[in-house]
């Protein structure tokens, strides 16, 4: 109730946080799109290890979305996944794991000509998972 009566009279500091934030967002130039942003739809297969998620070899969905050079892949629900800054030529060397915390990981790939590749291994000692190689690919949907 208290929220609502504030809303219906604003104060002379709302006005001008309001006027101010409107100014900034004018005079803002606007993003450019980043040249890998979009989304890849492909498979990801687990290549090895001991208690991780999946079968060994059996392909599964996967969707990454690159916006603003950061490329975000979830894989266990929308709350844990893969995410990290895509390097200028493409390079996806600083992807890692989001959600979980105890998780050691690496990653090393590339987006290229509308499509990407990605290796991807971890360990994580709490989950009873260890060597956990993965390899993603997949392409630019249009």
């Amino acid at each position: 109730m208290v929220f609502a009566a504030s809303l219906a009279r604003p104060t002379i500091a709302s006005r001008l946080y309001l006027a101010a934030a409107a100014m900034i967002a004018w005079a803002a130039p606007a993003t450019a799109q980043a040249p890998y942003d979009g989304v890849y739809v492909g498979t990801g297969r687990l290549l090895s290890g001991a208690g991780c998620a999946g079968r060994v070899g059996v392909a599964f969905p996967v969707m990454m979305r690159i916006a603003g050079g950061q490329a975000v892949m979830a894989l266990v629900g929308a709350n844990r996944g893969i995410a990290g800054p895509v390097a200028a030529d493409g390079g996806l060397q600083r992807l890692a794991w989001f959600g979980d915390t105890g998780v050691t990981d690496r990653s090393a790939g590339r987006v290229t000509d509308e499509r990407f590749e990605l290796a991807y291994t971890y360990d994580w000692a709490s989950a009873g998972a260890s060597h956990c190689a993965y390899r993603y690919e997949g392409r630019r949907q249009p």
